[in-house]
C-alpha cells in the first residue's frame, strides 16, 4: 500500500520519540525519510565517549542505526544522508552510507534507500548505491532539489541522468519512487510549487513509478520571522500543503504524496542556539498555529511552557486530549501535572501532534476527492 505522507526527520531523540508515541494507524500509513544527521567537531567535543572513541563517525552511526530500529516495528522508513558529502566515509574507508545500510540489515530493518539525483555523478556515491544490501521488497526513493529540480527545462538531459539511475538499480521487482524536494519554501510560492511539480509529472509521465512525493518546509528558521511579538501568537500558513492539494485536485488519478519537514526548517543540523525562543508549534488546517515565548535565558525561563500550553488550550484550534500524545501532554503541561519540559520535549510534543493532524487532514482530503470523482463517473455530464 502507498504510505499517505512522507514526513522528512532527522533522526534524533525529539523525533523520535514522536513517532514512537503514534497511534498504531497512524504508524501503518506514513513512510518517513530518516536524514542521517551529520557529526560536527562540537557534538564530539561535548561527548566524552565520541572524544575518547577511535572511530567517531562509525560510533555515531551505529548509534543512529539502533535509534531507529528501536522504532521500526509498524513504520517503514526511507534513509538519506543529504548533508553528507557525497563520497563521505567512516574510518574504515566504507561509505557512509554502506555502513548506515549494513548495520540495518545486521539488525534485521529493511533496507530502503534515497538516491540523491544531485550526487549521482560522484563515483563514489554510485558504487555505494549499487552496492547496498537490498532485497526485492526494498524501496527506492529518487530525490529531486536543487540543480535537479533546474535540470527539468532540459528534458533530454534530465531524462538521461534519471534513465541512468533507474539502470544501475536494482529494481527489476522493487518499486521506485520520486521525491520532488522544494526544501525551504517560505519564499516559494505554492503556484511555483505546483507549476514545476507539473512539468516533473508530465517528463516522468512514461515510467511505472510507486508515487511522486511533493516536499517542503513552510517553517522559517526563526520564529520571529512568523511571530514578530514576543510572548504572542499567529497563524503561519503550510505552502507545501497547498500545493499538494492544489495538485490533487487538478490530477486526480495520479499518486501523488505529501512530504514535508514536520514541524522543523530544511536546514540541516541546525546550530547552537543559546536565545533559543519557547515556542509551540500546533498544526491546523492549512496552516500552523504558532505560541512565541520568549528567549529561554529570560524571566521565567522554560517555565513559560506552561503559559504557552494554556495558549493552545484556549485557543479555538485545541484537538482535544484523545487526539494525540502531544495534546495530552499540552494539557499536563498546562496543569503543572509535568514539569515545562526542554526544547527537545516540545520537539517530539510538535511533531507527534503533526503527524496525526497531518495524515487525518489527507485522508479525509483525499475522500473527498474520490467522492467527487465517483459523482463524475456517475453523472459524466456534470
Amino acid at each position: 500500500m502507498n504510505p499517505y505522507y512522507i514526513p522528512i526527520l532527522q533522526i534524533k531523540k525529539g523525533e523520535l520519540d514522536a513517532l514512537s508515541h503514534l497511534k498504531s494507524s497512524t504508524q501503518k500509513v506514513i513512510r518517513p525519510i530518516f536524514e542521517l544527521p551529520i557529526l560536527t567537531d562540537d557534538a564530539i567535543r561535548r561527548s566524552k565517549k565520541l572524544r575518547e572513541s577511535n572511530a567517531p563517525l562509525m560510533m555515531h552511526i551505529n548509534s543512529k542505526v539502533e535509534s531507529v530500529t528501536n522504532i521500526s516495528g509498524e513504520i517503514a522508513f526511507y534513509f538519506d544522508i543529504r548533508g553528507w558529502a557525497s563520497n563521505a566515509t567512516v574510518e574504515s574507508g566504507e561509505h557512509v552510507i554502506s555502513h548506515f545500510s549494513r548495520r540495518l540489515t545486521d539488525n534485521e530493518v529493511a533496507v530502503n534507500p534515497v538516491i540523491n539525483y544531485n550526487y549521482w555523478d560522484d563515483p563514489d556515491y554510485q558504487k555505494a548505491i549499487t552496492s547496498l544490501p537490498v532485497t526485492p521488497k526494498s524501496h527506492f526513493l529518487v530525490r529531486l532539489s536543487g540543480d535537479a529540480l533546474e535540470d527539468i527545462d532540459d528534458r533530454e538531459y534530465f531524462l538521461h541522468r534519471f534513465n541512468e539511475i533507474l539502470s544501475a538499480l536494482p529494481t527489476d521487482s522493487s518499486p521506485v519512487a520520486v521525491q520532488i524536494d522544494f526544501s525551504d519554501v517560505t519564499h516559494i510560492s505554492p503556484t511555483e510549487m505546483q507549476e514545476l511539480t507539473e512539468s516533473v509529472i508530465s517528463t516522468l509521465s512514461l515510467y511505472n513509478l510507486e508515487f511522486i512525493s511533493l516536499s517542503g518546509s513552510s517553517m522559517p528558521i526563526f520564529s520571529s520571522d512568523m511571530v514578530k511579538e514576543e510572548n504572542s501568537a499567529a497563524i503561519h500558513l503550510r505552502r507545501e500543503f497547498n500545493a499538494w492539494q492544489a495538485l490533487r485536485t487538478a490530477y486526480p488519478s495520479e499518486k501523488i504524496i505529501l512530504g514535508d519537514y514536520g514541524i522543523n526548517n530544511a536546514t540541516i543540523g541546525g546550530f547552537p542556539n543559546p536565545h533559543a525562543n519557547g515556542k509551540i508549534r500546533y498544526t491546523i488546517s492549512s496552516q500552523f498555529f504558532i505560541a512565541r515565548g520568549h528567549s529561554k535565558l529570560k524571566g521565567d525561563g522554560f517555565a513559560q511552557f506552561h503559559r504557552l500550553s494554556a495558549i493552545i488550550m484556549d485557543s479555538k484550534y485545541f484537538m482535544g486530549t484523545a487526539f494525540s500524545w502531544a495534546d495530552h501532554r499540552i494539557k499536563e503541561c498546562r496543569d503543572m501535572i509535568t514539569g515545562p519540559g526542554s526544547l527537545t520535549s516540545w520537539i517530539a510534543h510538535d511533531t507527534n501532534h503533526h503527524i496525526e493532524f497531518v495524515t487525518t487532514e489527507i485522508a479525509e482530503f483525499n475522500r473527498l476527492i474520490a467522492a467527487k470523482e465517483a459523482i463524475k463517473i456517475k453523472n459524466p455530464a456534470s
